[in-house]
């Protein structure tokens, strides 16, 4: 999880000062948006602001507020906990909402029950990050060297925290342990570009017998900026290899 974290609340007053020194404790943020209504609730999602989880009265947001916020470019996949006093809801949420990134959370509810809910929707947005893609296809990477040398890699796999690229043996002493790599990323309509490091250099072992390429894997360390700009690029491939 990021630092400092934005979490929008749309619920009455009450629900949120019951559920603000939890979630502050728990994820260390102070960004704490409230919203009483759905109009408010509205509002801020087409203020192109991004949340990184919402927790979300049924009864003040239902389908039109949960539409907007799927269709949102900054919050189509953010984790959102649809509370409810409605058992019946339950079924809608998992049923007819389909994204992994919604979750029921019934009313009422101990302080114990609310924590294990977020530490759930943690756990679910910690598995997000790992996901690794292989993709099906050839892609190419650019990678820049020391703001200087430029060269397109083909892409074997990419994750959050870096990519797994191939190079032909000719060209591999170009790179070094530690050097310094701004990879572009260019595939299909998915355009970014984030900041990282050479990490590795080893064995091409898939094709041994070969022995006319090596892998490079580079560790990304961007700011918190492209690393959401790629967690976008990576969600919506996600759906696609």
């Amino acid at each position: 999880m990021k630092n400092n974290p934005a979490v929008l609340i749309i619920d009455d007053q009450d629900v949120f000062d019951l559920i603000k020194p939890l979630i502050s404790k728990t994820l260390n943020t102070t960004q704490l948006i409230h919203c009483k209504n759905h109009e408010d609730a509205m509002s801020y999602i087409a203020s192109d602001q991004q949340a990184d989880i919402i927790f979300a009265d049924w009864s003040l947001t239902r389908h039109s507020f949960m539409e907007s916020v799927r269709s949102d470019l900054e919050n189509h996949n953010t984790p959102v906990v649809i509370m409810s006093e409605d058992s019946k809801i339950k079924n809608i949420v998992l049923n007819e909402i389909e994204s992994k990134s919604t979750f029921f959370l019934a009313k009422p509810f101990l302080k114990k029950g609310f924590i294990k809910k977020l530490t759930k929707v943690l756990d679910v947005m910690e598995h997000r990050r790992k996901v690794r893609l292989h993709p099906e296809n050839t892609y190419l990477l650019n990678i820049t060297l020391n703001d200087k040398q430029s060269i397109a890699l083909p892409l074997v796999d990419i994750s959050i925290d870096g990519c797994l690229l191939r190079v032909p043996l000719e060209v591999s002493r170009q790179f070094y342990i530690y050097q310094k790599a701004v990879v572009s990323i260019n595939i299909e309509e998915f355009k970014t570009r984030i900041d990282g490091e050479i990490y590795r250099i080893g064995h091409d072992r898939p094709i041994p017998e070969k022995r006319d390429s090596v892998l490079l894997m580079i560790k990304f360390n961007g700011s918190a900026k492209q690393n959401d700009a790629l967690q976008e690029v990576i969600d919506e491939l996600g759906k696609r290899w």
